[in-house]
């Protein structure tokens, strides 16, 4: 089963772009020869996500801002089982799919690409599914 998380981020998170993702992906897992890169065009938003590949298994990341994720945050503070202070502040996301890994086989994976949000300063990690926050960047 996939799963997604939304990486919120407030004014003190730096300046992000699909782009400056990508670059950073990119440097984060560069030793690893079984990691692949790409951008993709979704069919129904007008806006690219990227693909961050391991052998067959797959997630994808995109950037978001505006005042629909504004919006959506505040929608979002109201099921968290933890409090989230001033959610109108999160006008920017980072949204994490994760695909399905039924074997397992790519656990790892998907925590290092957590483990690379989870510095971000001013970022607050949301698992959608759950209601849950997941971790309070540094």
């Amino acid at each position: 089963m996939s799963f997604a998380l939304y990486v919120l981020l407030d004014s003190f998170a730096p300046v992000m772009s699909n782009e400056t993702l990508e670059q950073g992906l990119k440097r984060a897992f560069h030793t690893d020869n079984r990691f692949s890169i790409e951008v993709d065009r979704l069919p129904f938003v007008n806006r690219d996500t990227l693909i961050l590949r391991w052998d067959s298994w797959s997630s994808r990341i995109s950037y978001e801002e505006g005042d629909y994720v504004k919006e959506d945050s505040i929608e979002i503070a109201k099921v968290l089982k933890e409090r989230l202070n001033n959610p109108e502040r999160f006008d920017r996301r980072i949204r994490l799919v994760f695909n399905n890994d039924p074997e397992r086989e790519y656990t790892n994976e998907m925590i290092l690409i957590q483990d690379y949000f989870r510095v971000i300063p001013g970022s607050v990690i949301v698992d959608v599914q759950q209601n849950e926050i997941v971790r309070y960047g540094s």
